[in-house]
């Protein structure tokens, strides 16, 4: 009977250690992930000790860290290990997070991946960008400001070779809600920065269209 119960003390001891272990390296998973310590975590996702979904005791998981302190080489390598970037469980998205937190590098890194998802690539972003003016689609559009603003900055539309600003503001507004809609338009791109100067190959401004 003795033996049996040192047997058994020693088998707890043994299961409160490997779980402490397991602690250890699941704390410094999220770790690495809010430091950008790629090692560490490429480590952790290697020997199982977490998934890539995992959420901590917070609720927040590695590609949420990574995000918000702008870790955008932990951000790309949870992106190779599939980890789901699209909406978190307040219903935000991860790009809006990248967005607010102004983590401009990560934002990049989720929208392009969002695009290759949807099978858009960089080559067909002009078409995509001007289909998105015409309908006012102001989701479509954010997604490729995302993904591609330093292209959009210098992007010429159409057979007139016209600026994406110039097209945005000129498109007609059938009534207040197309009105709204294309004022959304706007909005996605002069957060994208989107040059204030010149809308074409002319001496007018945006107020002057």
């Amino acid at each position: 009977r003795e033996e049996q119960a040192a047997r058994e003390a020693a088998a707890a001891r043994k299961a409160q250690q490997e779980q402490q272990e397991k602690a250890a390296r699941i704390a410094a998973y999220f770790s690495a992930a809010e430091s950008g310590d790629v090692d560490t975590l490429k480590r952790c996702l290697s020997a199982g000790v977490v998934t890539v979904n995992s959420a901590n005791a917070n609720g927040q998981t590695a590609l949420y860290l990574a995000v918000v302190n702008g870790r955008d080489a932990v951000v790309a390598d949870l992106l190779k290990h599939k980890a789901v970037a699209l909406t978190m469980e307040n219903g935000k998205s991860y790009r809006t997070l990248a967005r607010e937190h102004g983590k401009t590098a990560c934002l990049r890194l989720l929208a392009l991946q969002e695009c290759e998802a949807q099978g858009i690539t960089a080559g067909a972003c002009a078409a995509l960008v001007e289909q998105a003016l015409q309908e006012a689609d102001a989701v479509r559009l954010q997604l490729l400001a995302d993904a591609y603003a330093p292209d959009l900055k210098e992007m010429r539309l159409g057979k007139n070779r016209k600026t994406v600003l110039y097209m945005a503001i000129k498109g007609v507004a059938e009534d207040a809600a197309e009105d709204a809609a294309r004022a959304e338009l706007l909005r996605v791109l002069l957060a994208a920065g989107i040059n204030m100067g010149n809308c074409a190959d002319t001496e007018w401004s945006p107020l002057h269209v």
